[in-house]
């Protein structure tokens, strides 16, 4: 709410003015559960029991392009219009839950099986961070790659 009118007239200022923007993806754990809030296709999720399950949901659709490939195109962003509202959710939380907050730079060159083969490798919230940039940089990804991982205790 801080951020996104500053950024928006900030854009609009430039000469000629742009159209920027940015995603955002922000979790805190509060007792027994957590609360998610997003915008745009960065995304949560959750690894729990050996599963991961995407808990955002892309505030984005791709179009297709004759002969190219699909074009992505954001539905919400951080600063592209005078008010722009985060998707809130509270969760239950358990321990052992492992939670990734991630960008499409990650997304674009991973499928959710090889987030989850990361998750269960490493066993440290940093390495699964570090070991998932490195996955992306690797698959060559187009967009960039910002990872954060959190781990519950008990």
């Amino acid at each position: 709410a801080e951020v996104n009118p500053t950024l928006h007239q900030r854009f609009l200022a430039r000469d000629p003015p742009l159209r920027l923007g940015t995603t955002l993806a922000a979790l805190a754990a509060r007792g027994a559960g957590v609360v998610t809030g997003h915008i745009g296709d960065s995304r949560i999720y959750r690894v729990r029991a050996g599963a991961i399950e995407q808990i955002t949901r892309d505030h984005s659709f791709e179009k297709e392009r004759e002969g190219m490939t699909p074009k992505k195109y954001l539905m919400r962003a951080v600063g592209t219009t005078p008010d722009v509202a985060a998707e809130v959710q509270m969760r239950e939380a358990r321990a052992g839950d492992l939670y990734v907050l991630c960008t499409v730079g990650l997304t674009d060159v991973a499928e959710d099986g090889n987030i989850l083969a990361v998750c269960g490798r490493e066993r440290e919230p940093g390495k699964v961070a570090e070991s998932l940039v490195g996955l992306a940089l690797e698959r060559r990804t187009r967009d960039n790659v910002t990872v954060l991982a959190l781990g519950l205790e008990a």
